[in-house]
């Protein structure tokens, strides 16, 4: 603990000395016990290295993903596909038990679609839900070309009806390779907060003794 502390202590000093926060740092964590922004900041730090639950499966082969058995998220499981959760993980470690990620958070798709170098949207079909089902694993590692089979509509026109009613059923591809099924009207909203989450830290980034 009296190493982590010297570490939070060194980062602290290195952030105020390049004007990223101020010298009185207490108004600094006013958010510190808000889970929402704690899980935002986690996944602004370890993207892309994001995974997904899948329940098991019989008759399936190839690599798995495990959670290891001394993690404090150990007994986290699935049991429907409709319930598979994405997580963040720090690393993916190989040893002779198997492949298990240790450390990791259950996020949710919002923090993931707002830091995205870029969304797309794509009209929807019925197969989306097991695009990232990779064989028999309990993890998915979904750092991988996705969009395989998925063609996404550049097309201004084809556009511009796919978001013309606010009702109408779209696939989110997020940077090419992680899908979310959505409405029309949600993704028109998360383009406009990612362009002013976007305005904002290019604001602060600029002004940084603001």
């Amino acid at each position: 603990m009296n190493m982590l502390h010297g570490m939070r202590k060194h980062l602290q000093g290195e952030l105020i000395r390049n004007g990223v926060v101020p010298q009185d740092v207490s108004r600094c964590s006013t958010n510190a016990h808000d889970p929402g922004i704690i899980r935002a900041v986690l996944v602004a730090t370890v993207y892309p290295n994001v995974g997904k639950f899948l329940p098991p499966k019989n008759g399936k082969h190839g690599a798995k993903v495990r959670l290891h058995p001394h993690s404090l998220n150990f007994r986290l499981s699935t049991k429907r596909s409709e319930d598979c959760p994405l997580v963040i993980y720090d690393e993916v470690t190989r040893g002779d038990g198997g492949t298990h990620i240790r450390n990791f958070t259950v996020v949710g798709p919002l923090s993931l679609l707002l830091l995205a170098t870029e969304i797309a949207v794509a009209p929807a079909n019925d197969d989306v839900d097991g695009y990232d089902d990779k064989e028999g694993s309990d993890v998915a590692d979904t750092d991988s070309d996705a969009e395989d089979g998925i063609e996404i509509d550049d097309d201004e026109y084809n556009g511009k009806k796919l978001m013309s009613a606010p009702d109408n059923s779209v696939i989110v591809v997020m940077d090419r390779w992680l899908l979310f099924r959505s409405s029309a009207i949600d993704v028109a909203q998360i383009y406009c907060l990612r362009e002013r989450l976007s305005a904002a830290i290019l604001f602060r980034v600029s002004n940084s003794s603001v």
